[in-house]
Parts: C-alpha cells; sequence; structure tokens
C-alpha cells in the first residue's frame, strides 16, 4: 500500500509521520500493492486538527475522518473506523458471493477481533 501524507496549516513532526506509515502498514496485508491511502492533516482552528484518511482499493473506498486537539487520538480512531468499514464490507461480499470460491476474504479481521488488534498497539 502506497501511503500519502499531506498537510494544510499545519507541520506535522516526525513521530506522528513514521506511527501514520506504521499504523496503515497493518492495513496493508488486507490490499494488494496498488492499493493508496490519502492521508490529510488539518489545522481547523487553533489547538483543533483533523485527520482524514481515504484508502482507494481498485474500486472499492474506504474514508474515515477525525477532528480532536491530539492527532495521535485521531489516528487511533480513524484506523478504527477503517477496520470496522473493511468488516462490514466483507460481510456484505461474503453474502453475495456464497458460492463462488474464488472470493475469499479470510484476511479481513471482523469486528471484534480488529477492534482488540488497534486496542493493543
Amino acid at each position: 500500500m502506497q501511503v500519502n501524507i499531506k498537510s494544510k496549516n499545519l507541520n506535522p513532526s516526525d513521530a506522528l509521520v513514521s506511527k501514520i506509515e506504521a499504523k496503515f502498514a497493518k492495513l496493508d496485508k488486507y490490499f494488494s500493492n496498488e492499493t493508496t491511502a490519502e492521508i490529510m492533516l488539518t489545522e481547523v482552528k487553533t489547538g483543533l486538527a483533523k485527520l482524514e484518511a481515504t484508502i482507494n482499493a481498485g474500486g472499492m473506498i474506504f474514508r474515515a475522518e477525525e477532528s480532536n486537539a491530539d492527532l495521535f487520538f485521531c489516528l487511533d480512531k480513524v484506523i478504527d473506523k477503517l477496520s470496522s468499514q473493511m468488516s462490514r464490507f466483507k460481510k456484505k461480499i461474503i453474502k453475495k458471493h456464497k458460492d463462488q470460491k474464488e472470493i475469499l476474504l479470510t484476511e479481513l479481521p471482523d469486528v471484534a477481533e480488529a477492534v482488540e488488534e488497534v486496542s493493543v498497539v
């Protein structure tokens, strides 16, 4: 997965950039190498920042955003939201293509597993 980090009215620290790349690297196993993740960091007001994440995976778009004073908190919440979206999408695909053996989404976590995995980190 290719992670593109952009910022507006904000200079992200090296620690934040490395944390973003590490968190999204964990989601990399669910997608192919052609997948891109666009991360936008914006300072909305003085002391209030917003993190927006969009993953474009070949026709599937997963998007989440969070606003808070702490961007690390925003990052954790966005990862939780994206994991939840991927789990819901997994269930829809399995229902739609339950007879096709070619479509296997075993790598995607269930909602409970994803929340526990992200919370532990």
